[in-house]
């Protein structure tokens, strides 16, 4: 805005805006926890409902010592052991140790081993065995 001053010069007055004060500023730190809360109950959520129908399983194994082709297969060379269970893999865990731990749904599975070396090639398939998974058991 422009404005005369009384010896008729022209001068510019500049009209500066004031601080957010009062609700405005105490208003914005409890949208934001607001909307904070909001999103981490939604995670929350989904992250249950992913995990609801399913139990924790550990499967103990013997290794294979030989490859799909006949092969030695030497423990230092398993790259990864992989869990099958009703033709899908459940589970992945690098090296052989002996056991693998997967979640499962709740009821009946078919499932099976194989390891794979450091150059991807894979050892025969392991036994097939089936395991009944309880309602509440983990």
């Amino acid at each position: 805005m422009w404005e005369q001053n009384s010896q008729f010069r022209l001068r510019k007055t500049i009209h500066r805006r004031k601080p957010a004060t009062g609700l405005a500023l105490r208003l914005t730190p409890v949208v934001m926890l607001i909307a904070l809360v909001t999103v981490l109950a939604t995670v929350g959520i989904v992250y249950t409902l992913k995990y609801a129908n399913t139990v924790s399983v550990t499967f103990a194994y013997q290794r294979a010592t030989e490859r799909e082709d006949g092969t030695p297969l030497p423990l230092e060379e398993i790259k990864y052991t992989r869990l099958f269970c009703d033709g899908q893999q459940v589970g992945e865990e690098p090296g052989a140790d002996g056991e693998i731990t997967v979640r499962l749904e709740k009821g009946s599975h078919t499932c099976f081993l194989i390891h794979v070396d450091t150059t991807g090639l894979q050892s025969a398939r392991g036994n097939a065995v089936k395991r009944h998974v309880e309602a509440g058991a983990g």
